[in-house]
């Protein structure tokens, strides 16, 4: 009979024994790596979540500050207006008075339309003055509301990461 591989007693032999503990090994090692894998890909998306969490706070803090902007705007715009009216009212009385030094009826012809040429260019800058500070707190506001959208998305995102 020809000399086979060593058994004994019909056995597995030391190889056999080898393969089948460094297979119960492997299947270990890799039930740990898939694991650590696992707890690998759940603290990033805990830390996305973190991540998107602040972003959320960020984008919340820029919308009242955004709002807040938008009131200052507002504001400038009010004081704005009343400055160029207190200008144009000392031009204004500046003229009648030059005209009264001239003795010049005041109110009458030529002289009354220079006092309604003052009076509306008056108006015509506040009211531009005032369109400029309202459309400049719009756009404060339009920021606001993106930001607060942002914030939001960002806020479900992080939800969602850590149901997951």
């Amino acid at each position: 009979m020809p000399a086979g591989p060593a058994t004994t007693g019909g056995g597995i032999s030391g190889l056999g024994k080898a393969s089948i503990a460094l297979q119960a090994a492997g299947a270990v090692s890799s039930a740990i790596g898939a694991f650590y894998s696992v707890k690998s890909a759940q603290y990033q998306a805990k830390s996305q979540a973190l991540s998107l969490e602040h972003g959320q706070s960020m984008a919340y803090l820029n919308a009242r500050n955004a709002e807040r902007d938008a009131q200052a705007t507002l504001l400038s715009g009010q004081y704005e207006a009343g400055k160029a009216g207190l200008q144009y009212g000392q031009v204004k009385e500046a003229t009648l008075t030059r005209q009264a030094a001239a003795g010049i009826q005041s109110g009458v012809g030529s002289a009354g339309e220079i006092a309604a040429s003052i009076e509306f260019a008056k108006e015509a800058d506040q009211l531009t003055i005032t369109r400029n500070a309202v459309r400049a707190a719009s756009a404060h506001r339009t920021q606001r509301e993106n930001l607060r959208a942002r914030g939001e998305f960002a806020g479900m995102s992080a939800q969602n990461l850590r149901r997951s």
